[in-house]
């Protein structure tokens, strides 16, 4: 279906790792502040 333009390799291995974290961070970084943002705007 779609051709990887990087292959993995033992080589980089651990930029994949490091990549692939970091997008799980920024999807889950909006679950926890969106309900923060809201509470801090009803608050005030």
């Amino acid at each position: 279906l779609a051709k990887p333009a990087l292959l993995e390799t033992y080589e980089n291995t651990g930029h994949f790792d490091i990549t692939f974290i970091m997008f799980v961070w920024m999807a889950f970084a909006s679950t926890v502040t969106t309900p923060l943002f809201y509470a801090s705007w009803q608050m005030s």
